[in-house]
């Protein structure tokens, strides 16, 4: 078999894989994620299961005017501060997460999220201490 033929059947094969592998993404119905850093893992880890909300969190939400639709856009947004987070060696790992203004602390028991409060900077809610 001389090169040109196998040149051709090179970039025949090339073509061929590139355009089942297109074919086979374009009809996916989540994106896929690669969630290789702790970070991008925890957020992740947060958005897939069911995010609870205390009486406490929803009072300072309704003071400050947020939806839970927007609780969701911060915690996307938003950074793991594994320095104040207590991960380690606890039954209910604390996470706290920083997006600019808006500061999260989340608890993770028995696989179910609770926000347990939920501040944004420079703005205080007296209605719900």
């Amino acid at each position: 078999m001389g090169f040109n033929s196998r040149l051709f059947f090179y970039f025949f094969g090339i073509i061929l894989g590139v355009f089942i592998l297109w074919f086979s993404l374009k009809f996916r119905q989540q994106p896929i994620t690669f969630n290789y850093l702790p970070n991008a893992r925890v957020v992740n880890h947060i958005l897939k299961k069911n995010i609870g909300l205390s009486d406490y969190v929803k009072c300072k939400m309704h003071c400050y005017g947020i939806d839970s639709l927007f609780l969701r856009k911060y915690i996307i947004e938003s950074k793991v501060d594994f320095k104040k987070s207590q991960i380690r060696n606890t039954v209910c790992k604390t996470y706290h997460l920083k997006n600019n203004s808006v500061n999260l602390v989340i608890t993770n028991c028995n696989d179910s999220f609770d926000v347990i409060d939920f501040v944004i900077e420079d703005t205080e809610c007296k209605q719900c201490n």
